[in-house]
């Protein structure tokens, strides 16, 4: 889901397409192997070229509030192989214009 401040919308683009200028929220809910509950991965992704305002800082607190799991910050070049992992084993990282950048984004993988 694309949010603005505090306005999600749907967002219908590649789950593993990251853009410089962004900051996204992957939320990852998996079943364990070991004892077969279900668990959540909540990770907050910043492109080279983004910013994190007040907004979205609060944000994605929320939401890891509302999870009930704790966030973990990445930054672009820097992603954990669990998080790629959850992508589905892949990983772009495209340039674009600022103006036409998404400046947040909820990505929900299963």
């Amino acid at each position: 889901m694309l949010v603005t401040g505090a306005t999600a919308t749907s967002v219908k683009s590649e789950i593993g397409i990251f853009y410089d200028s962004e900051v996204l929220a992957i939320v990852h809910r998996f079943k364990t192997k070991t004892i077969g509950l279900v668990e959540t991965s909540l990770w907050s992704w910043q492109g080279r070229r983004s910013q994190i305002g007040e907004r979205e800082e609060r944000k994605l607190k929320d939401m890891a509030r509302h999870y009930g799991t704790k966030l973990r910050s990445v930054r672009q070049s820097c992603e954990p192989r669990e998080l790629v992992h959850a992508l589905g084993g892949r990983l772009a990282i495209r340039q674009v214009s600022v103006s036409r950048a998404r400046q947040m984004v909820f990505a929900y993988t299963s």
